[in-house]
């Protein structure tokens, strides 16, 4: 059975205004329009898709460094990133849909990431035990996932699913042109789904590389 954290409105208080304990970045919806890109630079852009029918309770995506030789997440304290997008809900600000997709932008630092956890419904957390995404945020490029779908459970001790519903390159491109400082073409960031070589239902510290 995965593990479900239920959290609280204070403490997503305390997350939103830069005070959590851990050392994640939250971010809510594509990042502003000023942000720049050029081939030079160490970070890299994500662009990940929603279909809008498709969206259901999932509502902030937490992705995790990961070692893709070990298929282990990469603890905080050993170097390892982690980031959180809204991409809908109560906590969304930006939203940016071009032919029914829903497209989250962030400019994050670059490497191998998975998608460990997601949030739905009433601040409910959960992991991702039987596979999720993983992508490569490659420096100086711009690296699209693709388009994602999740199936909620009908409980909050169920499962999220998640699968690639392909992709829509025009439409990205289109969003994407609303950046006029990212130089860099779009590029494809070779998503896999697989699962991690660990107990994820255990909590995501349960995962980290020794």
């Amino acid at each position: 059975m995965p593990r479900l954290n239920i959290i609280y409105p204070i403490v997503l208080i305390a997350v939103l205004s830069g005070c959590a304990a851990d050392t994640s970045t939250f971010t809510s919806g594509s990042a502003p329009r000023e942000i720049s890109l050029n081939e030079s630079d160490p970070d890299g852009v994500l662009i990940v898709g929603n279909p809008r029918r498709f969206i259901g309770g999932v509502h902030t995506l937490v992705f995790h460094s990961y070692d893709p030789n070990r298929k282990l997440l990469i603890s905080p304290t050993k170097g390892g990133q982690i980031f959180r997008i809204s991409n809908g809900g109560v906590l969304i600000h930006n939203v940016d849909v071009v032919d029914g997709i829903q497209y989250l932008l962030q400019k994050i630092p670059a490497g191998h990431y998975y998608l460990a956890e997601v949030q739905w419904g009433a601040y409910a957390r959960t992991t991702m035990p039987s596979g999720s995404i993983a992508a490569e945020v490659k420096p100086g490029t711009v690296n699209y996932v693709g388009n994602l779908v999740f199936k909620t459970p009908f409980s909050a001790f169920g499962e999220v699913g998640i699968k690639l519903n392909g992709r829509n390159d025009i439409a990205a491109r289109s969003f994407l042109a609303n950046y006029a400082q990212i130089k860099p073409e779009m590029q494809n960031a070779s998503p896999r789904i697989f699962k991690l070589n660990c107990m994820l239902e255990d909590g995501v510290e349960a995962c980290y590389a020794p």
